[in-house]
């Protein structure tokens, strides 16, 4: 809370109403043990919150965070919070699902975001489950304490279409880069696709897709280098990365990789030539030999001359 400001404080988790202290509590993992439950009280919740004085909403999406016991109404989590001076608290009286508490969320934030009143925004969203689960009454288990006379809790200006339409074209092409970083072709296909279609002028959108084939044929590369480098295939490996090089010089860690398949290739070069010249200075000998040349182990047979070391073994660190 420290590192605020914050507008809207949204909890997600489990809640309940203690009987013994007859106040709300929410139920937290304790980090210095992870095998037990902490239960912050709402009293303490309260003094957590209290003082923020741009904080202006609490959503409160865990169970029985809006029950109180017979003789105090305003011993529920969400009425302490809000005689701590909190403008708006909505809280559940009882269990509800994660899909309704899913589809209230989506309704009433986009309502908040049109600047309707919130209790407005509430009407809006209990609409909305009613009508996404038809079959439960859950549109009535979200309940709003307010402060604020006229229900405006925030002073959201309101967009202008084109300003809309400008803003969910910035949001379409962050997504298709996004889609583009982790290589999923498709969806950043897709995504381009709706840039162009709601901006067709759109540059940057019209080069990345024009490019979009030779950015999978250069993952495929460099993912073929890697692999070939992993198994041990120096050529291989350089044959492909180099291109990828060629193509696009600072490609993720592709210089690092050609260093080290080079390295690789380089001394298993010098043991070639090794094993090499051991081969030519045995064939003095007779009988069987094996050579231990770096990481390989080379059995050949010599010459049919000096018979008496046959069998002999020599050694290359």
């Amino acid at each position: 809370m420290q590192s605020g400001p914050w507008h809207i404080f949204h909890f997600i988790g489990h809640g309940g109403f203690n009987r013994d202290t007859d106040e709300g509590v929410m139920i937290l993992a304790d980090e210095t043990e992870p095998d037990q439950l902490y239960r912050l009280s709402a009293t303490q919740l309260g003094r957590l919150l209290a003082g923020h004085h741009t904080l202006r909403f609490v959503l409160l999406n865990s169970c029985e965070g809006a029950t109180s016991n017979k003789l105090d109404i305003f011993s529920s989590t969400a009425a302490t919070l809000v005689r701590r001076d909190i403008p708006a608290v909505l809280a559940m009286q009882y269990e509800i699902t994660d899909w309704a508490a899913i589809e209230f969320s989506r309704a009433f934030y986009e309502a908040l975001a049109d600047s309707i009143p919130v209790d407005a925004a509430v009407v809006y969203a209990r609409q909305a489950v009613s009508l996404a689960l038809p079959n439960t009454v859950e549109w009535g288990t979200p309940v709003l304490y307010l402060r604020a006379p006229d229900g405006r809790i925030f002073d959201i200006e309101r967009m202008s279409p084109e300003e809309r339409r400008k803003a969910k074209i910035a949001l379409l092409y962050r997504k298709a880069q996004t889609a583009l970083d982790g290589e999923e072709w498709q969806t950043a296909s897709e995504l381009l696709q709706e840039v162009l279609a709601l901006e067709p002028s759109h540059v940057e959108a019209r080069t990345t897709l024009r490019r979009l084939p030779e950015e999978q044929e250069l993952a495929k590369l460099y993912l073929k280098g890697q692999e070939h480098y992993e198994a041990g295939q120096g050529p291989e490996a350089l044959s492909c990365l180099r291109r990828v090089h060629e193509t696009r010089p600072h490609y993720k860690r592709v210089d690092e990789l050609i260093v080290a398949a080079e390295r690789s290739q380089e001394q298993q070069n010098r043991r070639n030539q090794i094993a090499a010249l051991l081969q030519r200075f045995s064939n003095a000998y007779s009988g069987k030999m094996i050579l231990y040349c770096g990481y390989e182990t080379i059995p050949f047979r010599t010459s049919t001359t000096n018979r008496g070391r046959s069998g002999s073994t020599a050694q290359h660190d």
